[in-house]
Order: structure tokens, then sequence, then C-alpha cells
């Protein structure tokens, strides 16, 4: 009797496409590493001291909508505002 080629998880060639469960391990956690990333950005965002509260405001925003760049915007902004209030005379 023959298969249906996939119902047995291999192509037609024999190849299988069943994926490794490290695969399934590693984008489990992609989503709780973004979560925590989010988190401590914003958490960051509210414990700043010299941004007005329009500012907490839109960095926050910028954070949860758009999680991946606007925490990479604020930790490299936050970086260069850090770098510029302890240098004297800036």
């Amino acid at each position: 009797m023959r298969q249906t080629p996939g119902v047995s998880g291999e192509t037609p060639d024999g190849i299988s496409i069943v994926l490794p469960a490290a695969y399934d391990i590693v984008w489990s956690f992609a989503p709780l590493l973004l979560l925590f990333l989010v988190a401590v950005t914003v958490i960051n965002i509210a414990y700043t001291h010299w941004l007005t509260t329009q500012e907490k405001l839109l960095w926050a925003a910028l954070a949860v909508f758009v999680p991946v760049l606007g925490a990479l915007a604020w930790w490299l902004f936050l970086a260069g505002a850090t770098a510029r209030r302890r240098r004297p005379g800036a």
C-alpha cells in the first residue's frame, strides 16, 4: 500500500521534514525574551528622572508598539545621554 507524500513526515524524495526539538524550544522562548526586553525598557524609562512625563510616555509607547526597534533606540539614546551627562562642560 502506497502512502500519500507528506503524511509520513517525509517528502517524495525521502527527506524528513520533521523539525528538531531545539527549534521549538528556541522559538518558544523568543516571545518571552521580547516581553522581558520591553518590560525592562519601560521600567527603565519610568525611573528616568531627567525626562518629562510626555517624553516618558512617548518613549514607552515606542518601546511597546515597536518592541525591538523601540527598545534598541532607547538603550542607544540612554547610553548617549548618560555619556553627555558625565562629561564635564557638556
